[in-house]
């Protein structure tokens, strides 16, 4: 289990990727929690597979409108400009190279990159969804940026 301590620096490392004015898509897991270590007011679009870009806030079940889920499943929110559209067009735009940075959760990552796994056993999981094309096919440093590092390796890219 990742210490808080090193979860925070890895997700203060993570967030230090994301610039104003980026499309990012957020992978489940640790990834949904970056956005606490971005810059208060810094425009951002978030691009959810399921079809949603500018996904605002997540929201507590009860104040949520739950036919509005991100790909994890989370109750989320709408901003002015949130665009809805199917999964047809949210994976055209992922292929198009149009994200600027995908966030992947992973368990364990190879030394060449691999994601060694992606579900936590007995665990309720929506699927692998579109982590295989996001962290391939975004524009930034050849697409995918590991926010779930393995304790103790080094923060430095």
């Amino acid at each position: 289990m990742v210490s808080s301590n090193a979860k925070a620096r890895m997700l203060k490392r993570a967030a230090a990727d994301i610039s104003s004015g980026m499309t990012v898509n957020l992978g489940i897991g640790l990834p949904t929690e970056v956005l606490q270590y971005v810059s208060p007011g810094t425009p951002v679009c978030l691009h959810s597979e399921n079809g949603i870009a500018g996904v605002g806030p997540v929201l507590c079940p009860e104040n949520a409108d739950r036919n509005l889920i991100d790909a994890g499943g989370a109750y989320v929110s709408i901003i002015p400009g949130t665009a809805f559209f199917n999964s047809a067009v949210s994976f055209a735009i992922v292929r198009s190279g149009r994200l600027d940075l995908s966030l992947l959760g992973a368990f364990q990552v190879a030394a060449n990159g691999d994601l060694a796994n992606w579900k936590i056993p007995g665990k309720f999981s929506p699927g692998m969804g579109g982590g295989d094309r996001t962290g391939t096919e975004s524009s930034s440093g050849g697409g995918c940026h590991d926010a779930h590092r393995q304790q103790g390796q080094s923060e430095d890219p």
